[in-house]
């Protein structure tokens, strides 16, 4: 008769002596450390060039520089510099914009006001072109409601004093900064701020990526019986349930505490109550990933269709869960597929 305390000693003593187990438990804390202090280098990215003239070009540049976008503009001091650039592949693409360019907007001027030097290997400028444009157009939908409400419209005809330029930049500001205007909902983060740094699109991931890792642990005990399975105490269901249990419940405690440790980052838990909800959603996802790993160590006899098997969902799980990006916002036809694969019960929930 098989005692449970002798047999989970043998079973964890096991599993110690496993350096591949024990690696992939210590990637996850050396992995969530190493995302957590990523520091974006300053030439990472696309680089665009900016010569600029005019007695207004520092409104613009000071646009440029304070935005946070996956380009780096290189401001240069002529237009020979620029094309240079743009000729030997330094940078995707080069703009002339003059510095009142907001100003002949303003006069309903919308045509050959800026000049785009592109490199022809380069595939970018499209999604260049919209960004940059996107740039300008807060400072240019300022002046637009700014001249509205001060000169142009039926209020400013009835009550000429009751908006001036700076009560409108002011409110203007206010509701494009707090986010009063419009926002953005992050798909499985309510109610949750996230500053869209380089720092900040490189952990978003995390989670999801932390998840898999804890499956893969999984697979880890499935595969020993696979290995041993001409072992007849492996034929005992108590046996494959703790070698399959033994390495998740191994793999949770680090796992929990890295997903702490990113929540902190990212002020999204506040509270006891939020931590162990957090707690309580991984426990789930354990005990989901156990009973598929029994069920299949169970039922399917065949080794090698188990180890083609493994990789095949690991990677399905990175596809269709929502890890990178969730596909079900752009084919929502695959969201019943997408839990078949158990990181979305995590992700998802």
């Amino acid at each position: 008769m098989i005692q449970l305390p002798h047999l989970l000693y043998l079973t964890v003593k096991r599993y110690f002596k496993n350096p591949l187990f024990l690696l992939s438990v210590l990637f996850m804390p050396v992995f969530t450390f190493m995302l957590s202090n990523y520091t974006p280098n300053e030439d990472d990215g696309l680089q665009v060039a900016i010569y600029m003239i005019g007695e207004d070009k520092d409104d613009l540049l000071s646009t440029l520089d304070s935005s946070e976008s996956i380009m780096n503009f290189i401001i240069v001091d002529s237009e020979e510099e620029l094309r240079t650039m743009v000729g030997k592949g330094q940078a995707e693409c080069g703009y002339f914009i003059p510095g009142d360019l907001l100003d002949h907007y303003m006069d309903g001027e919308k045509k050959n006001l800026v000049t785009v030097v592109t490199n022809s290997s380069s595939s970018f400028p499209s999604v260049i072109n919209t960004t940059i444009y996107s740039m300008f157009y807060s400072k240019l939908s300022e002046k637009l409601i700014t001249r509205y409400l001060t000169t142009q419209s039926a209020i400013s005809s009835c009550y000429p004093n009751l908006f001036s330029a700076k009560d409108v930049h002011t409110l203007y500001r206010k509701y494009l900064d707090r986010g009063s205007t419009f926002s953005f909902s992050y798909a499985n983060q309510p109610n949750v701020s996230v500053e869209t740094s380089s720092a900040n699109m490189i952990l978003t991931p995390l989670p999801g990526l932390l998840v898999v890792l804890l499956l893969i642990s999984g697979f880890s005990g499935a595969l020993s019986y696979y290995q041993d399975a001409d072992n007849p105490i492996y034929h005992k269901a108590l046996v494959r349930a703790v070698s399959i249990a033994v390495p998740l419940v191994l793999s949770l405690i680090p796992t929990y505490l890295c997903l702490c440790y990113f929540t902190n980052l990212r002020a999204e838990v506040e509270s006891v109550a939020g931590y162990l909800n957090l707690f309580a959603r991984l426990l789930f996802y354990v005990i989901l990933c156990f009973f598929l790993l029994f069920l299949l160590s169970t039922f399917v006899k065949n080794r090698n269709f188990v180890y083609a098997f493994l990789p095949m969902y690991t990677m399905g799980c990175l596809l269709f869960s929502p890890v990178f990006i969730d596909i079900t916002r752009y084919l929502p036809v695959l969201r019943a597929f997408s839990f078949l694969f158990l990181p979305t019960w995590y992700l998802a929930i």
